[in-house]
């Protein structure tokens, strides 16, 4: 799938954020539940980018959960709901109520998957990846305190 990117984690920093900058995204408000699942079990884990043309990035990770379950989180627009961070975000980023930054973020942002097998890379590993690319692109990660 187009929207999955292989990249070896042992490449540099400024390597992933060009994939990643690069990869043409799936339309959120296009996507299906059974794209976010591998045939091969051991890639349903990884790190996730939403994005858009507005530079706004939000970077996460599944580790423990998979792909399927933690994404599918992101689009529970309750606004008590636990698990939808960026729709919080987006909320909050833009002064708008949860439903509209719902609406908003169906309709602006694409998705991104970066695969790897949680069998051969230490979650630790994939962690701290995460930790970097929210420091280098994650604007929508940074300085908004839920």
């Amino acid at each position: 799938m187009p929207f999955r990117i292989s990249i070896d984690i042992d490449n540099n920093l400024e390597e992933f954020i060009r994939e990643i900058h690069q990869c043409k995204g799936i339309k959120v408000s296009e996507l299906c539940i059974h794209q976010l699942i591998s045939e091969d079990p051991n890639l349903n884990h990884g790190i996730y980018v939403f994005k858009n043309k507005s530079d706004e990035t939000y970077v996460g990770r599944c580790t423990s959960r998979s792909f399927v379950e933690r994404i599918a989180a992101h689009f529970d627009n309750r606004d008590n709901a636990w698990m939808n961070t960026i729709l919080k975000k987006i909320s909050q980023s833009r002064n708008i109520t949860i439903q509209e930054s719902h609406t908003y973020f169906l309709n602006s942002f694409e998705l991104v998957l970066i695969p790897f097998n949680t069998n051969l890379i230490e979650k630790t590993r994939i962690n701290a990846l995460e930790k970097e690319l929210i420091n280098r692109i994650g604007q929508l990660n940074k300085n908004l305190k839920l």
